[in-house]
């Protein structure tokens, strides 16, 4: 499994139908965790990729869709609920009129919204996506958990710093810069306490 999660990030920063935005995201993601001595880049490309993944990974959605399912698999088990909740109360609190539909369900919740409200939750859902599977793709290699919570807030920073200058527009950055990077501190909080302090 090891090898099918390296091979699906380095697919991510080498698939052809990707955009250029998303490709050097994930190229500045494997390099740093290259230079951390998680993993290894290699030569192949996407097409040889995409034949060592078996053809069960051939676009960006589903390499995401197989490294959210499976990294971190059983630890999540205990903390995905505290998960859940960060995202929903985040929800509640900037999209206050709409905050009843998510006990119905996050569909009703996402067709309730106008179009720029729209746009801001696509925004904040990106992120924190994005920073969601790069921190378990850390967590993941850190097999033995040695790292300490610095490490894993400077890599956090990092991490954030690439989402905003490979997914998000200027104007974008002004407007959520803060609020994402207090969302960064609590979503760190969350994974070091299940994935580090419970190993310790």
């Amino acid at each position: 499994m090891d090898k099918k999660i390296q091979l699906s990030l380095e697919f991510l920063a080498k698939c052809d139908t990707a955009s250029k935005e998303q490709q050097l995201f994930f190229a500045d993601v494997l390099n740093e965790l290259s230079e951390e001595n998680f993993c290894a880049k290699t030569i192949f490309t996407c097409k040889q990729l995409k034949t060592l993944l078996n053809g069960e990974i051939k676009s960006v959605d589903e390499a995401m869709r197989f490294l959210q399912k499976h990294l971190l698999e059983e630890e999540k088990k205990s903390f995905s609920v505290y998960i859940d909740n960060i995202f929903n109360s985040l929800l509640s609190s900037n999209f206050p009129s709409h905050a009843h539909l998510l006990k119905v369900g996050i569909n009703e919740f996402e067709a309730s919204l106008e179009k720029v409200e729209a746009k801001i939750y696509t925004l904040i859902k990106t992120y924190i996506d994005l920073l969601c599977l790069v921190l378990e793709l850390y967590i993941h290699f850190d097999e033995k958990r040695e790292k300490k919570l610095q490490d894993v807030v400077e890599f956090g920073k990092k991490i954030h710093l690439f989402i905003l200058k490979h997914i998000f527009y200027e104007e974008e950055i002004k407007l959520l810069n803060n609020s994402l990077e207090q969302l960064l501190s609590v979503y760190i909080g969350v994974y070091f306490n299940f994935c580090y302090q419970e190993k310790r």
